[in-house]
């Protein structure tokens, strides 16, 4: 059986962890907990963080405290593998629970512990549908619309993070250029349908310029520059991944100089503009190929790469 609430407390126990690195040396503070994450999602021993923490305040205290996680978690693979995923999510979790701080909401800690849980962590192969809707559910349910606002485009900045690499710089610039919570919140929403419906960057674009001449006109000329630079480093970095897929140095120039023209083309609308590309097998290949690269996602539709 579960215990009650354990990922609060594993939860606890890295924010102490995060605040003793901190407060031991600000400067190195968030690499060496990055670290120390990493060995956590891959360690069953406490002492394995004793190097890191030779500098930090009672760090015999915190070791038994995250032993104590650790031995909790090995009596079970399913809650190891929760804590592991609770490594890998910290940051963001830390940051919803920042929110729910700030905002003064009756409770957090309660509703924070009650969030982890409704994630479903130790669960291997849970409904997404199913757990996001109880997360909001409980969000809605106990904390002001204020808050509410918050985490929705927080989570809206991770899927766009995460499914275009949209860097967090772009995304400052992008918040500070509108100006404006709900219309960051709209183009927030606007650039999930890329992914999540499958439409072309033009589109998604239009619906953008479309959102902020409505909201905030002002603002559409820098946001499109804004925007633009970030596709043309989307770009150039997704052509130097794909540099090692072609084995002809001309074709691969000849790609690259269509896609950077036209950065808003398929890998396989690029070869239609290509007169000499190869036996139409090669082709489809290489298209296999060029679509798996995880920063093509925010190039351009998604489509079928199996």
């Amino acid at each position: 059986m579960v215990k009650t609430h354990f990922f609060s407390d594993a939860f606890s126990a890295l924010s102490s962890l995060q605040t003793a690195l901190q407060n031991s040396n600000a400067e190195t503070a968030d690499s060496l907990f990055g670290t120390v994450l990493d060995l956590l999602a891959a360690s069953s021993s406490a002492e394995a963080l004793s190097p890191y923490l030779t500098d930090v305040n009672d760090s015999e205290s915190l070791l038994l405290r995250i032993g104590h996680i650790l031995d909790t978690a090995g009596l079970d693979s399913l809650l190891q593998e929760g804590f592991t995923r609770l490594c890998e999510s910290f940051l963001i979790q830390h940051q919803i629970r920042q929110v729910l701080s700030e905002d003064d909401n009756p409770g957090a800690d309660e509703i924070f512990a009650d969030y982890l849980d409704a994630l479903q962590l130790d669960n291997p192969e849970p409904s997404n549908t199913e757990v996001m809707s109880k997360v909001w559910e409980l969000f809605e349910s106990r904390t002001g619309s204020a808050t509410v606002g918050k985490l929705k485009v927080l989570f809206a900045e991770k899927v766009v993070a995460a499914d275009f690499g949209m860097d967090e710089e772009t995304l400052d610039e992008v918040k500070m250029i509108l100006d404006n919570d709900k219309l960051y919140r709209d183009v927030l929403n606007i650039l999930e349908l890329h992914q999540s419906s499958n439409l072309h960057w033009t589109q998604v674009i239009g619906m953008i310029e479309s959102a902020v001449l409505r909201g905030k006109p002002e603002a559409w000329i820098e946001l499109q520059h804004s925007l633009n630079v970030w596709r043309e480093m989307l770009a150039i970095d997704f052509l130097e991944q794909a540099r090692s897929y072609f084995e002809s140095e001309e074709l691969y120039e000849e790609f690259r100089a269509v896609f950077l023209a036209e950065p808003e083309l398929t890998p396989e609308e690029v070869f239609e503009k290509i007169e000499e590309t190869g036996s139409h097998e090669e082709v489809e290949q290489l298209v296999k190929k060029l679509n798996r690269l995880s920063v093509y996602r925010g190039t351009g539709p998604t489509s079928d790469s199996n």
